[in-house]
């Protein structure tokens, strides 16, 4: 009895070990630093668990979803830490880019890219996000290669749509459409031109009849403008749709950029029109600039937008009425209160 007593009063006081956030934190760094990234994500999941407001925790969380393969996950979760935790992680944007590239989604990525190079321009992997853009640009190319001459066809009968001529737009679209009936794009422009035209019927037929088949966000933006066209959804319903659509393809910013800022979706659509400027150093059409003179004018200043006019003004040798209006009205400092009556470049 005594011999186990004397055993007792010799054995070491118990410590306990504080396993907060931080215990786990720290534990999953260390087992990444010995490159074992799976049970890291463990270590670290719990920390967040233990502290789920901490943008630390959650954002080294998002870097070993990657890390072990889960990119849809560390998107999601990087999405999450710039709207709830820290809206000055910029560097959300770099870490979706590299997830959306493993994924093979090169369009997001080059999104992600130039929004990480615009809200931070100065910040530690632009140049890597630059370099990240040029290999994109150059992979973009090479795809497109083949289906240039299409592309340049189809772009008639959008071009016709941004400077407003409708009945020529749907001329053309129709032209297409019998020299190749399977390309999903001439519908596209086909029925946006019957909605201009206030033939509601028929465009809602070819909508409902390609929508099923549409992976573009084309038909999708075509059913918001409809939808409302038909007053059946308000103007701020039909701006919600539109904002939740998500394009895959390059050529499909554009479009979806420009139904955004028909709807008023001011700073989502000056984000688009950036990516589309960056990404694609071809873009020359002076109707791309003078719609991105609008957002200019309302995401950042009137000077530069005046800028951009005033080239436009010097450049197209044939620049129509809105771009001596857009000017005058710029000059006033007087932002349009119809978006939709000066946006056709005509």
């Amino acid at each position: 009895m005594s011999r186990s007593r004397d055993n007792d009063e010799k054995k070491a006081p118990i410590i306990p070990i504080a396993r907060d956030a931080q215990f786990f934190f720290n534990k999953g760094n260390e087992l990444l630093e010995n490159n074992q990234p799976e049970r890291a994500l463990r270590f670290m999941q719990r920390a967040m668990a233990a502290d789920p407001n901490h943008p630390a925790y959650a954002c080294q969380t998002a870097i070993l979803l990657s890390e072990t393969g889960r990119y849809e996950e560390s998107n999601e979760l990087l999405y999450y830490i710039y709207e709830n935790l820290d809206s000055t992680n910029n560097e959300s944007f770099f870490f979706r880019a590299n997830n959306f590239i493993a994924m093979n989604r090169f369009e997001e990525a080059g999104f992600e890219l130039t929004l990480y190079i615009q809200n931070d321009p100065n910040g530690q992997y632009v140049e890597d996000a630059k370099a990240y853009l040029a290999l994109l640009h150059e992979h973009e190319q090479a795809e497109n290669e083949t289906a240039a001459s299409a592309e340049v066809q189809s772009d008639n009968a959008l071009r016709l749509l941004v400077c407003g001529d409708y009945q020529a737009a749907e001329e053309t679209a129709r032209k297409q459409l019998e020299k190749d009936p399977q390309q999903s794009c001439h519908y596209a422009y086909l029925a946006e031109a019957l909605i201009e035209q206030k033939r509601l019927a028929e465009a809602e037929e070819i909508v409902a009849e390609w929508i099923p088949f549409s992976y573009g966000p084309q038909f999708h933006c075509l059913l918001a403008r409809l939808l409302f066209e038909q007053n059946k959804v308000t103007r701020e319903e039909a701006a919600a749709l539109l904002s939740k659509i998500h394009p895959l393809h390059r050529g499909d910013y554009y479009y979806w950029g420009r139904m955004l800022l028909r709807f008023d979706l001011f700073e989502l659509a000056f984000k688009v029109y950036m990516h589309v400027k960056i990404s694609r150093e071809a873009v020359k059409d002076f109707s791309f600039y003078h719609e991105l003179a609008l957002l200019v004018w309302r995401n950042r200043s009137a000077e530069e937008a005046e800028e951009i006019w005033q080239w436009i003004q010097q450049n197209d040798r044939e620049y129509p009425p809105v771009v001596r209006e857009m000017l005058t009205q710029v000059q006033k400092r007087e932002f349009p209160a119809d978006i939709e009556r000066v946006l056709p470049y005509a």
